[in-house]
């Protein structure tokens, strides 16, 4: 068999194992129509309804952080990412996969639950201080399209954007820095069961971490320019 033939065929199985491609970039988040006034959260231990203990195999996930559009950028740009979310246990394991709530609210008024998803990049300086950006949520009911089975060796690639905002980094390359500042992206996933109720007239939301957050494996090293440059 020629070498060409060998690349066509790795080309076609490694393109049958990607389940999923979602790119938010452009698109605008819908709210639900009927938002929660008070939310709690719960120890990661606890039980969060059926099927709670099933979703602790995204354990088992590996987050790659395959892309960062732009090797310099200033405080407060907005970075475009993309992150590749592997299946590397052996069982199918479920992900939400949209960023619409209201996709998961019921047509009738009431009690119900849902998956929720934290997909974000976390930012760490030369000397080891952290920062969280603003993270992309994704959410999915138990039944419809907006969860993604995942199966085994399968992977998802997801696009998406946050503002590099740097707020804990005040001295990082503001207006009298002699040059850019070097910093390392990672991103983080992170999985909870959320129980949506009304007590008393109010409306309550309890969330219930399914596992630890992941981070990926790798880190993309990008420079934060002064503000005065670029």
């Amino acid at each position: 068999m020629s070498i060409s033939k060998y690349l066509v065929i790795f080309a076609t199985v490694a393109l049958l194992q990607e389940s999923g491609y979602l790119d938010v970039t452009s698109q605008t988040a819908q709210s639900r129509r009927i938002e929660p006034t008070r939310m709690f959260g719960v120890l990661a231990n606890t039980a969060a309804g059926d099927g709670a203990i099933a979703h602790k195999v995204p354990r088992a996930l590996r987050l790659t952080l395959s892309e960062v559009e732009g090797s310099e950028h200033k405080r407060g740009d907005t970075l475009i990412y993309e992150v590749k979310i592997l299946n590397s246990s052996d069982n199918v394991i479920k992900i939400p996969w949209t960023i619409n709530a209201r996709e998961i609210e019921p047509a009738k008024p009431g009690p119900y639950q849902y998956w929720m998803a934290s997909l974000g990049l976390r930012v760490t300086d030369s000397v080891g201080q952290i920062e969280v950006l603003e993270p992309l949520v994704l959410y999915g009911a138990d039944t419809g399209s907006t969860v993604l089975e995942l199966p085994p060796g399968h992977w998802v690639r997801i696009r998406a954007k946050s503002r590099l905002a740097l707020r804990r980094f005040n001295k990082i390359a503001s207006s009298d820095s002699p040059g850019p500042a070097s910093i390392r992206l990672a991103a983080a996933w992170s999985l909870s069961r959320v129980s949506f109720s009304e007590q008393g007239g109010e409306y309550h939301e309890t969330f219930v971490p399914t596992g630890q957050e992941i981070s990926s494996a790798n880190t993309v090293l990008i420079h934060v320019v002064p503000d005065n440059e670029h």
